[in-house]
């Protein structure tokens, strides 16, 4: 895991991160997830969740890419778009050829459907219950059921508009020319992930094939995702930007992903703090309780509410309504508005400090909590702002085991 934050004012922004890695049951606080680019530019990346992007290394993208610059962008946003298409002309290169990186991306789509647990395929087990009978498994009924979920999985998760550059047609043309062969995917994933023979099932597998292809046409959510963040300014933004590439993939000549992020064009706009990966402990720190903990306050009550069969339906309704109301105008009052006037008035090396210090806080959560301990580290931290361009306040050398720290960096 990994806990990063962005804080900015109309000063400056400070980034801060943790640097555990974690491999298999192993976690090591060795790594480096800020890349900060060399003047003149005015800009970091973030890197959090998956290290690689197929078979090549995020950090290594970002600093091949980082080296083709011959200029500063006028904007954030021209970053993270020059970035992607970099990435799209050289994907060969980087062994981010059109028939690997169109497998893993279907394989993983598959893996994500069948949702495997202790049980075996979790996301299938009620189609088996309901295709039981006298001890063995109706085939036919299965087949329709399964049918039914994938539908469902679909609505759920198919939900992004289709990339602009691949139609259907489009994206058959790019497997057929890459090679790939959905078949086969298709019958592994009803022969090793159902324990049944594609032929068992015939409506199954031909659901499947319009499903690898919509998943190749869109951006779809998933675990596997590679979180790329860019922050700071481009040479004609007064106020500091945030642009998220939440990266599924690379082929047919682009990057594959969702972009989100905030461009301010006024100081009211101007984001006090993006949170990344885990946050819980910072988000509460911010913001009185984090969303997932109101959420949970939210549902005791109305639980608690639900469960007196003395009180009428309207009125449990607008009590629920009301109380949501309440508590997030108590948690914005008392929490989220004095931090934001904190956060608003620090000057930049200030702003950094706090940075780290909320990234330690999470640390903090992270080895008190059951399990291992997936977020800590020394915490890297740096400060951004025109006048001074990038300035590292905490570093995690790439070229010993050494840290640097410079206290006194930021003047």
């Amino acid at each position: 895991m990994t806990a990063q934050i962005i804080l900015n004012n109309q000063l400056g922004v400070a980034i801060a991160s943790d640097t555990m890695e974690t491999s298999g049951s192993k976690t090591l606080p060795v790594v480096s997830k800020i890349i900060a680019l060399p003047d003149p530019h005015r800009v970091a990346v973030l890197m959090s969740n998956m290290v690689f992007i197929g078979p090549a290394h995020a950090r290594l993208l970002v600093t091949e890419w980082a080296r083709s610059l011959s200029k500063a962008f006028d904007s954030i946003s021209e970053y993270s778009a020059d970035f992607s298409l970099w990435v799209g002309r050289n994907a060969i290169r980087f062994g981010l050829d059109d028939l690997t990186m169109i497998a893993s991306c279907v394989r993983t789509e598959l893996v994500e459907l069948l949702q495997p647990g202790d049980t075996g395929s979790a996301r299938f087990q009620p189609a088996f219950a309901a295709a039981v009978k006298d001890g063995s498994i109706d085939a036919k009924v299965f087949d329709e059921e399964a049918v039914k979920i994938v539908d469902a999985y679909c609505e759920v998760n198919f939900k992004e508009d289709p990339y602009s550059d691949l139609d259907g047609a489009k994206v058959r043309q790019l497997v057929s020319g890459s090679g790939f062969n959905s078949d086969e995917e298709i019958a592994t994933f009803i022969e090793q992930g159902l324990g049944l023979k594609p032929t068992d099932v015939p409506g199954l597998a031909d659901r499947l094939v319009p499903f690898t292809e919509e998943l190749l046409r869109r951006w779809v959510p998933a675990a596997s995702l590679t979180y790329l963040n860019f922050a700071g300014y481009g040479v004609e933004e007064f106020f500091p930007g945030h642009v998220q590439l939440a990266i599924r993939s690379v082929y047919g000549g682009s990057v594959r992903a969702q972009v989100t992020g905030n461009i301010p064009k006024v100081p009211s706009e101007i984001y006090p703090w993006v949170l990344m990966a885990q946050q819980d402990a910072m988000a509460d720190l911010l913001r009185g309780a984090s969303s997932e903990r109101r959420a949970t306050f939210f549902d005791m009550a109305l639980d608690l509410i639900d469960a007196n069969e003395e009180l009428r339906d309207d009125f449990k309704q607008k009590f629920g309504q009301d109380l949501v109301t309440r508590i997030e105008q108590y948690f914005n009052e008392h929490f989220e508005q004095p931090q934001v006037s904190t956060i608003e008035g620090l000057s930049v090396p200030s702003l950094v400090t706090y940075a780290e210090m909320l990234v330690k806080i999470q640390s903090l959560r992270s080895a008190t909590q059951f399990g291992p301990t997936s977020v800590g580290g020394m915490i890297e931290c740096l400060a951004i702002s025109r006048d001074r361009g990038v300035e590292w306040r905490r570093q995690l050398s790439n070229t010993d085991d050494r840290q640097r720290s410079d206290s006194n960096v930021l003047g």
